[in-house]
């Protein structure tokens, strides 16, 4: 009985060891929220198609609104920096930077077209 509470104490310590700490998650929040400020902004829309591209940071989340046509989460891309996917629209999102490394504007691929727009 000993070694049944003992073999169960182990396992309840190593896992509790594996289980993140809110601090820890609140931590890593905010290191994404402060990294995703520097896409968040205005950008100019594309004539005819959407008037202007928004994106913003919401509960940690970095997202975008094309206006008028919607509004979806970006997601990183793990292999590519300044790179994010917009699941359910097909969308990939490329913000480009210049010799400064300040994020000018963004480039849209999304059903075979591509759309840029400087950011205002």
């Amino acid at each position: 009985m000993k070694a049944l509470l003992f073999a169960l104490a182990l396992a309840y310590a190593a896992e509790a060891k594996s289980i993140p700490q809110v601090a820890q998650i609140q931590t890593l929040i905010q290191a994404d929220s402060t990294q995703w400020k520097e896409y968040a902004g205005k950008y100019k829309g594309v004539e005819g198609v959407f008037e202007s591209f928004i994106v913003t940071i919401e509960d940690g989340k970095l997202m975008a609104e094309a206006i008028g046509q919607g509004k979806g989460e970006l997601l990183a891309s793990p292999n590519a920096a300044d790179t994010f996917t917009v699941p359910g629209y097909e969308a990939t999102i490329v913000f480009v930077r210049d010799a400064n490394k300040k994020v000018i504007k963004y480039q849209m691929s999304v059903q075979g077209q591509t759309f840029e727009g400087d950011k205002l």
